[in-house]
Protein backbone atom coordinates (compact mmCIF):
# COMPACT_ATOMS: atom_id res chain seq x y z
CA UNK A 1 0.00 0.00 0.00
CA UNK A 2 1.40 3.64 -0.98
CA UNK A 3 -0.56 5.44 1.73
CA UNK A 4 -1.61 4.70 5.64
CA UNK A 5 -3.13 6.96 8.16
CA UNK A 6 -3.84 6.57 11.50
CA UNK A 7 -6.66 8.73 13.07
CA UNK A 8 -9.37 8.42 15.77
CA UNK A 9 -13.00 7.85 15.26
CA UNK A 10 -15.23 10.81 13.84
CA UNK A 11 -12.18 12.33 11.81
CA UNK A 12 -13.02 12.34 7.86
CA UNK A 13 -9.67 11.81 6.34
CA UNK A 14 -9.10 13.14 2.55
CA UNK A 15 -8.12 10.65 0.10
CA UNK A 16 -6.38 12.10 -2.39
CA UNK A 17 -5.14 10.56 -5.79
CA UNK A 18 -3.33 12.02 -9.15
CA UNK A 19 -3.39 10.46 -12.58
CA UNK A 20 -0.71 10.75 -14.69
CA UNK A 21 -0.43 9.22 -18.90
CA UNK A 22 2.64 7.33 -20.19
CA UNK A 23 4.55 10.66 -21.25
CA UNK A 24 4.52 11.43 -16.95
CA UNK A 25 1.69 14.36 -17.90
CA UNK A 26 -1.51 15.13 -15.75
CA UNK A 27 -4.99 13.98 -17.24
CA UNK A 28 -8.45 13.79 -16.35
CA UNK A 29 -9.83 10.33 -16.89
CA UNK A 30 -12.66 9.51 -18.33
CA UNK A 31 -13.68 8.01 -14.87
CA UNK A 32 -12.82 8.10 -11.46
CA UNK A 33 -13.17 5.67 -8.80
CA UNK A 34 -12.69 6.05 -5.05
CA UNK A 35 -13.25 2.57 -3.61
CA UNK A 36 -13.00 1.89 0.50
CA UNK A 37 -13.32 -1.49 2.05
CA UNK A 38 -14.26 -1.71 6.19
CA UNK A 39 -13.54 -3.85 8.82
CA UNK A 40 -16.55 -5.88 7.71
CA UNK A 41 -15.07 -6.12 4.38
CA UNK A 42 -18.02 -4.53 2.40
CA UNK A 43 -16.77 -2.36 -0.17
CA UNK A 44 -18.27 1.21 -1.33
CA UNK A 45 -17.72 2.79 -4.42
CA UNK A 46 -18.10 6.66 -5.14
CA UNK A 47 -17.73 7.72 -8.45
CA UNK A 48 -16.61 11.26 -9.53
CA UNK A 49 -19.34 12.87 -11.69
CA UNK A 50 -22.07 10.64 -9.87
CA UNK A 51 -21.17 10.96 -6.18
CA UNK A 52 -20.85 15.02 -5.27
CA UNK A 53 -18.19 14.08 -2.02
CA UNK A 54 -15.73 13.25 -4.98
CA UNK A 55 -14.07 16.44 -6.06
CA UNK A 56 -11.49 17.35 -9.12
CA UNK A 57 -8.69 19.52 -7.45
CA UNK A 58 -7.14 20.55 -10.64
CA UNK A 59 -6.13 18.65 -13.95
CA UNK A 60 -5.35 14.74 -12.54
CA UNK A 61 -6.11 15.54 -8.83
CA UNK A 62 -9.00 14.21 -7.25
CA UNK A 63 -10.32 13.89 -3.57
CA UNK A 64 -12.84 12.23 -1.59
CA UNK A 65 -13.05 12.90 2.03
CA UNK A 66 -14.19 9.67 4.05
CA UNK A 67 -15.88 9.37 7.12
CA UNK A 68 -15.42 5.79 8.94
CA UNK A 69 -18.88 4.53 10.39
CA UNK A 70 -16.61 2.13 13.13
CA UNK A 71 -13.39 1.52 14.47
CA UNK A 72 -10.59 -0.77 12.60
CA UNK A 73 -8.79 -1.34 9.47
CA UNK A 74 -9.89 0.31 5.98
CA UNK A 75 -8.43 -0.04 2.48
CA UNK A 76 -9.31 2.49 -0.13
CA UNK A 77 -8.14 2.96 -3.66
CA UNK A 78 -8.46 5.52 -6.67
CA UNK A 79 -8.73 4.11 -10.21
CA UNK A 80 -9.47 5.54 -13.22
CA UNK A 81 -10.15 4.25 -17.20
CA UNK A 82 -9.76 6.18 -20.18
CA UNK A 83 -7.27 5.90 -22.83
CA UNK A 84 -4.38 6.04 -19.97
CA UNK A 85 -4.94 4.00 -16.58
CA UNK A 86 -3.97 4.21 -13.23
CA UNK A 87 -4.77 3.28 -9.57
CA UNK A 88 -3.22 4.19 -6.26
CA UNK A 89 -4.36 2.50 -2.82
CA UNK A 90 -3.81 3.41 0.85
CA UNK A 91 -4.73 2.03 4.57
CA UNK A 92 -6.46 4.17 7.66
CA UNK A 93 -6.43 2.43 10.56
CA UNK A 94 -9.58 3.88 12.67
CA UNK A 95 -8.67 3.56 16.47
CA UNK A 96 -12.12 3.81 18.61
CA UNK A 97 -10.68 6.62 20.55
CA UNK A 98 -10.87 7.01 24.67
CA UNK A 99 -15.01 7.78 24.70
CA UNK A 100 -16.34 5.10 22.11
Amino acid sequence: MADATSIVLGTAPRLRATFRNADGDLFDPSVVRFKVKGPDATIETFVYGVDLDVVRLSVGAYERKYLPATAGEYCWRAECEGDDWGASEGEIDVDGGCFA
